[in-house]
């Protein structure tokens, strides 16, 4: 799909920043639950029970979702309104 200000956000651009920061997320969660978790919570206390694990790799299924192919196009190239929901 071509728009006549020659705009084709569908095709594909690597964004490696979003790359970084989503695995920037995943490895301090990661380091958050292996190291720090078991430091405050009481001894056989899980640090992270599995429905709070859900919702982690659910939230960072979702950043990475909202910020990369194709909404980074998107919202970068094409409509503001777009760029305005990735802030949400």
């Amino acid at each position: 799909m071509v728009f006549a200000a020659g705009v084709d956000f569908w095709r594909w651009q690597p964004h490696p920043e979003v790359w970084v920061l989503v695995g920037g997320v995943v490895v301090l969660s990661g380091y958050a639950l292996r190291v720090v978790g078991p430091k405050v919570v009481e001894p056989g206390t899980p640090v992270i029970t599995r429905k709070q694990l859900a919702w982690l790799v659910l939230g960072v299924i979702t950043l990475w979702v909202a910020s990369d192919w194709p909404m980074h196009d998107i919202g970068e190239e094409y409509l503001f309104s777009v760029h305005m929901w990735q802030h949400m």
